[in-house]
């Protein structure tokens, strides 16, 4: 038996805006300044994040369709961007060498953890208790977050 399961696509754009696709045609997301290089959606699904050149993390309701906060802090390029389990904080990374941790309620800088390299990509594990980043100096690290 096949299950078809909808799914939830957004377009990252050169032009600083998310498209998402399948929630309502057309409905553009705009408030970058530059380049959305990630996105991330909320556990809870309605919320999500987006990552961008103009060194901000903006996290936006789907269901209304509003941006809910514009997260500043980043020295430089954000490119990776993921929720908690929980979907209470946010973690970001960047090319100013940082990952940085956010609370989605009150979106000011939790903690600040600096690299000796650029962090390109992150990724929470499912639980939340580990985090895998890349980083530009060719590794890849997983912190115990536990």
């Amino acid at each position: 038996m096949r299950v078809l399961v909808p799914i939830l696509m957004v377009i990252l754009s050169q032009d600083g805006s998310s498209k998402p696709r399948d929630v309502e045609p057309g409905k553009v997301f705009k408030g970058h300044g530059t380049d959305v290089y990630d996105v991330t959606f909320s556990p809870a699904g309605n919320l999500f994040a987006t990552a961008s050149f103009d060194k901000t993390v903006k996290i936006w309701s789907l269901e209304t369709g509003k941006e809910l906060a514009t997260v500043r802090g980043h020295t430089g390029k954000v490119l990776s961007v993921a929720f908690n389990a929980e979907g209470s904080q946010l973690l970001s990374a960047g090319n100013d060498n940082t990952l940085r941790l956010w609370n989605v309620s009150s979106p000011g800088p939790r903690s600040i953890l600096s690299k000796e390299a650029q962090v390109e990509e992150l990724v929470l594990s499912a639980d939340g208790k580990f985090l895998v980043y890349l980083s530009a100096d060719k590794k890849v690290c997983i912190w115990d977050r536990r």
